[in-house]
């Protein structure tokens, strides 16, 4: 994995939808930089395992189950942490109810937004009280590019994914002021002009952005 220029020795992370997957890979990428890292998710034996692998490798790792649209259990759990410098946001894997539109209903409408973009607004509402005070801050939010790029039977999650950048857009900009950044990270293959074709993005590559994103190397970049 390559070096972003700037460990995070003393930092203090937090990482949503942590216990596997991309998640578990970027608490140990982080960790790996010296960061001390808050894992919360909901799955109980896969943050048991974590915990174990983590302790196992010398890796400052914490493992928290806590249930993100429990706004008090949320609460109580970042004020029980105390000061955050980076919080990456994973939470918001893609529900199985996606479809077309019309065989959808309303419960469903609710379970995508529930899963993929209220979470994220639960979280980033609960630190940035103690990171304007710290007067600075690092948010990374996981995207997909399923918010800007069309494909039938998925208008309800775009419309949620779509709503976390803007989210996370506006975000930026209120909180720049205060020596805080916040960055969407897309986490699906991408097509562009320079790349026209699908490249294969693995668990590191995305890791590698984000330990870029959280450095003092980004300290003067904003979406």
């Amino acid at each position: 994995m390559s070096d972003p220029g700037d460990d995070l020795n003393g930092s203090v992370a937090l990482v949503t939808g942590g216990a596997h997957g991309l998640g578990r890979s970027t608490v140990e990428a982080l960790a790996r930089q010296g960061a001390r890292v808050h894992v919360v998710d909901v799955a109980v034996e896969a943050l048991e395992l974590l915990s174990i692998e983590m302790a196992s490798a010398e890796l400052d790792v914490v493992t928290h189950c806590c249930d993100l649209l429990d706004a008090p259990a949320l609460r109580a759990l970042i004020e029980s942490i105390g000061d955050l410098d980076i919080v990456v946001n994973h939470v918001g894997h893609r529900p199985h109810a996606i479809g077309e539109f019309t065989d959808t209903d309303p419960g469903a409408w609710h379970e995508v937004f529930d899963v993929t973009f209220w979470p994220t607004v639960r979280v980033c509402h609960a630190v940035l009280p103690s990171m304007i005070a710290a007067g600075h801050g690092s948010i990374v939010n996981l995207t997909t590019t399923d918010g800007s790029d069309d494909a039938a039977g998925h208008a309800l999650h775009g419309a949620a994914r779509a709503a976390l950048s803007q989210f996370s857009r506006g975000l930026a900009l209120e909180v720049a002021e205060h020596g805080i950044r916040v960055d969407d990270v897309a986490r699906d293959l991408a097509a562009t002009p320079r790349l026209p074709y699908e490249a294969t993005v693995g668990d590191d590559d995305v890791d590698d952005v984000i330990l870029l994103v959280v450095s003092d190397l980004q300290r003067f970049v904003t979406p």
